[in-house]
């Protein structure tokens, strides 16, 4: 068999052991420290689910974004400037140009539907 297909299946199975993982941890009760000091078990974890992903003004744009777009464009909202740039490889002092954009979001970005290429940001 080629090495290519080998190394690949057993990184294949390797990710889907670490997913099996993760998700056996994320189940399991959760402790922490109540305010009296002793420690609590949680039945969950401590989250809740955002009533909506976009506030009414950038609903609304998105709304109007993805009715205005081609078909063959996709309207994808609060994008991580770091998703769509990548610093070049043997950059002198990549990781000051990394830090510049990791916290910045970008509002809309409009990309090809079917690669998802950025067309317009």
């Amino acid at each position: 068999m080629d090495p290519i297909i080998t190394i690949t299946a057993t990184v294949a199975s390797l990710l889907v052991i670490a997913g099996f993982v993760v998700a056996l941890a994320a189940m399991r009760p959760r402790r922490r420290r109540a305010a009296s000091g002793e420690t609590e078990f949680l039945t969950r974890l401590p989250y809740t689910r955002a009533p909506h992903l976009l506030v009414s003004d950038h609903r609304a744009l998105f709304v109007a974004l993805n009715a205005a777009a081609p078909d063959d464009l996709a309207v994808l909202p609060h994008m991580r400037l770091s998703d769509i740039l990548h610093i070049e490889p043997h950059t002198t002092q990549s990781e000051c140009y990394q830090e510049r954009i990791r916290d910045s979001v970008l509002d809309f970005v409009l990309c090809d539907a079917q690669t998802t290429m950025p067309r317009l940001v």
